[in-house]
């Protein structure tokens, strides 16, 4: 009776707090809303799984998740806030889970949720010192995964850049090469390359067309990403660009090396291929071969012993 006592109260607090916090928040959710319809760029490509994303749930918990998320970073510290907004920045979250969202999501599964269940394990005759230890115990799992979840997306993500990185820098040599600015290869590539890395030349182009640098925007693409054949990438035309080089030669090159590191990285796997096949090999392999030829002459010298 008492956990659902204390389960009530607690989703009447969220209807609550959610009602409060919509009506603070609506005219800055109404503005962001009307800055993403003026983005060109992105309207421009096919993002139907975003738009089923946007649930009602979403709609009616979103306001009150980044109200009361912006409420509870400002009491961390802003490189904690910024390192982790990066952190969300490679993983390509943040365009649906903002900082303050991933505190929020935090402390619902990682503190909240633990807490009702500590609750519920004390009305169900556990003792108090037991009921907190399992408590702290499920919060750290749940803090422990929610990492782990967002490294294993950041790993992810990068693969995917990584691996369309070539094609997509011949793409832009050719246009190049062909006549077209570099502002234009690279939008070309974002409408026929849909991937992790033609979202990023999206933002990277969105922020120059918003008034960045092309420095400043390749520096940021560079940054967000994290890959280190786009950051090799990323120099070679920052300094191509302040030296006067002509961008094709540099793009020509750059495109040359990225394909023979990724030769080069291939045969880095082949070799390592045979060292992890040891390990099953000497585990479950041998002991299943031992078994087999082994085990009649096992059972047969027991028979004789008796």
């Amino acid at each position: 009776m008492l956990a659902i006592i204390v389960f009530m109260i607690f989703i009447t607090t969220m209807i609550v707090f959610q009602a409060i916090l919509s009506m603070l928040y609506a005219p800055q959710m109404r503005i962001q809303e009307r800055m993403e319809n003026l983005d060109e760029t992105v309207q421009s490509y096919d993002f139907r799984e975003d738009e089923m994303s946007d649930s009602l749930s979403n709609r009616l918990f979103g306001p009150a998740v980044e109200g009361f998320g912006k409420f509870m970073i400002k009491f961390s510290p802003k490189s904690k806030r910024d390192r982790l907004e990066l952190l969300l920045k490679q993983s390509g979250k943040i365009e649906k889970t903002s900082v303050g969202k991933w505190y929020m999501k935090k402390l619902i599964f990682g503190f909240i949720l633990p807490l009702l269940l500590g609750i519920l394990f004390f009305s169900s005759g556990t003792t108090l010192l037991m009921s907190l230890v399992q408590a702290a115990v499920i919060g750290f799992l749940i803090q422990f995964m929610l990492n782990i979840i967002l490294k294993r997306g950041i790993s992810a993500r990068q693969k995917e850049i990584q691996n369309a990185l070539p094609d997509a820098l011949d793409l832009i040599t050719v246009s190049v090469e062909a006549g077209l600015s570099f502002d234009g290869a690279v939008d070309r590539v974002i409408r026929q390359m849909p991937n992790a890395l033609s979202a990023e030349f999206a933002t990277a182009l969105k922020e120059m067309r918003m008034g960045k640098t092309r420095r400043e925007g390749l520096r940021a693409l560079s940054e967000r990403c994290d890959v280190d054949d786009l950051t090799t990438l990323v120099g070679a035309l920052i300094q191509a660009d302040e030296l006067g080089v002509g961008i094709g030669k540099v793009l020509r090159i750059q495109s040359q090396q990225i394909r023979e590191k990724r030769r080069q990285r291939a045969r880095e796997k082949a070799m390592k291929a045979p060292i992890k096949l040891l390990f099953p090999l000497i585990f479950f392999i041998f002991p299943t071969i031992f078994v087999i030829l082994l085990g009649p002459a096992v059972i047969q010298m027991a028979d004789v012993f008796k």
